[in-house]
């Protein structure tokens, strides 16, 4: 299932988010890292050079800045679908993972985040230039 086929069946929205990520499969000694792409409070897109099946949950810690220091969000979550993903000189897979457990204060620092990130507000200011082309500036 690709990313464009998981959007009609999101139950919250998505904020995108490029922040660091480790993960350890349940039962799994080695720590993994990788990179967020977008984050929801029920789910979250990653990408990461690590191959693993649908269905595998994950420890997941999230990292990210907070004021002047470094904060973390932990919680375990399941590989609900992957994709093989290519860009210029890497490669590597995109996982949709579902959130199936948080701790209490970090759904609470999660719902934060995601306040602060998608809470902007889009204005507009339009104009003509002498050129006479019009001129639109979008504030987010």
């Amino acid at each position: 299932m690709s990313s464009s086929d998981e959007k009609e069946k999101r139950i919250s929205p998505r904020v995108p988010l490029d922040y660091p990520v480790n993960f350890q499969a349940i039962g799994a000694r080695d720590i993994q890292s990788g990179l967020t792409i977008n984050v929801s409070e029920t789910g979250l897109l990653i990408r990461t050079p690590k191959n693993m099946p649908v269905g595998t949950r994950l420890i997941v810690e999230v990292l990210f800045p907070k004021r002047f220091e470094l904060r973390n969000l932990q919680g375990v979550a399941e590989i609900v679908w992957k994709d093989v993903f290519f860009e210029e000189k890497w490669e590597g897979y995109e996982y949709g993972l579902r959130i199936v457990q948080i701790p209490g204060e970090d759904q609470v620092e999660l719902n934060n985040l995601l306040d602060r990130h998608s809470s902007f507000k889009t204005a507009f200011l339009s104009g003509e230039s002498e050129e006479g082309t019009t001129l639109t500036i979008e504030v987010q």
